[in-house]
């Protein structure tokens, strides 16, 4: 494996796109479904499924996990896994033994193939075991690692998507109509392509530069995150709007008021026709949730509730800051929360903003209503079974 291919290899697992050209086998991974050419086919585009590679290896250990995708380094690992799992069983170390097989998991088959060959000879691949693993394959440290590689490349491998992933568009900078759709990857706040012309969604929140009277509506179609959000509270203000189908509130707890700018949670309640109240469980969450209708994976090695509410502090801030959201403090029997700004709310409805915003981001909003509702229907749902669990109880 050349320097090249493992510089697109990080690149992919940071920034979402390599060239083609530099990536060896692109092929190959494209037909496992890891990644997919751009529309103009020089780029190679990660996929949900790279992404979750990266969640179940973390961001160091997913470059092995790229690398055991290769047949020839598959098979080289494979005859040092099956060496280890020998050592064990040696070594009498039946728990350790018990654990490796269950971890080498979907590579089993392939590992059965290869056991008479297992050996702890050093593999042609040491210069790129030492840039990813620290260690040369067959040395001891390295043994943990490539198992979970081996064993994470082998799930896709035993299980190849039925049809190779087509090319997918690039982003558009002011219409998100094709944008926000199935199998796109979105970058973290903050993270920008590596180019302008890009298939993902970009993280960045930089400002623009223009000045016009609807540059916040601009610069909120063409920023993924802001526009996303912006989508959130555009949606609470519908909804409210209609008055017998319930809401959504973003509350902020009291102890939370100093640092409103950049909260530590935000809580999501969902109100039903009836005005039930349904306390949901964090802003991070919901956007989580909110990916998985869309089928769009976040391109990080972390995805916890706790994570994301971390992530989208600082958005959050950027949003106040430039009008998109506004904060309310509790009055009148009201719970301290978020809402669309005024100003952002009148740009919706002018021109640019009713055409791309509203009319041509109604996927997006559709699908955070949907997200809402059912999230507070497993709520209820989950909270009755525990009712009744008791009153059996009792």
């Amino acid at each position: 494996m050349n320097r090249l291919t493992l510089a697109a290899v990080r690149q992919l697992l940071k920034f979402g796109e390599a060239a083609v050209n530099d990536l060896t086998g692109f092929e190959d991974m494209r037909r496992l479904g890891v990644v997919r050419p751009s529309e103009d086919g020089q780029r190679a585009v990660a996929t949900p499924r790279l992404v979750r590679m990266l969640r179940l290896l973390g961001q160091k250990e997913a470059e092995a996990g790229m690398f055991a995708l290769y047949p020839e380094v598959y098979e080289s690992w494979l005859h040092v896994v099956c060496a280890r799992l020998a050592e064990m069983g040696i070594r009498q170390d039946a728990s350790a033994l018990m654990n490796g097989i269950d971890q080498v998991g979907p590579a089993a088959e392939a590992a059965v193939r290869v056991w008479e060959e297992r050996s702890l000879a050093p593999t042609p691949f040491a210069d790129l075991e030492r840039e990813i693993l620290g260690a040369p394959a067959q040395e001891a440290v390295s043994a943990p690692k490539i198992l979970r590689a081996i064993a994470a490349a082998g799930a896709i491998l035993a299980d190849p998507p039925i049809k190779e992933p087509a090319a997918l568009s690039d982003v558009q900078g002011q219409d998100p109509s094709g944008n926000w759709v199935t199998g796109r990857v979105l970058l973290p706040p903050g993270v920008e392509p590596i180019s302008e012309v890009s298939a993902l969604l970009s993280g960045s929140l930089a400002p623009l530069t223009k000045k016009e009277p609807e540059a916040p509506m601009v610069w909120a179609l063409a920023r993924p995150w802001i526009f996303w959000l912006g989508q959130l509270v555009f949606m609470q203000e519908a909804w409210q709007a209609e008055r017998i189908a319930g809401g959504l509130a973003l509350e902020l707890k009291g102890d939370q008021l100093a640092t409103f700018y950049q909260p530590r949670q935000v809580n999501v309640v969902v109100m039903g026709p009836d005005g039930t109240e349904v306390q949901c469980g964090s802003l991070g969450e919901l956007l989580v949730r909110s990916l998985d209708d869309l089928g769009i994976a976040l391109l990080t090695a972390e995805i916890s509730k706790e994570a994301m509410d971390a992530m989208v502090a600082p958005v959050i801030q950027t949003l106040l800051t430039h009008e998109i959201w506004t904060f309310e403090s509790g009055q009148a029997g009201r719970n301290h929360g978020y809402r669309i700004h005024p100003a952002f709310s009148d740009l919706c409805y002018r021109a640019r903003g009713s055409r791309y915003f509203y009319r041509n981001g109604a996927r997006v909003t559709m699908s955070l209503r949907r997200t809402c509702e059912e999230w507070a229907k497993q709520r209820l749902a989950l909270a009755g079974l525990i009712t009744e669990e008791r009153e059996a109880a009792a």
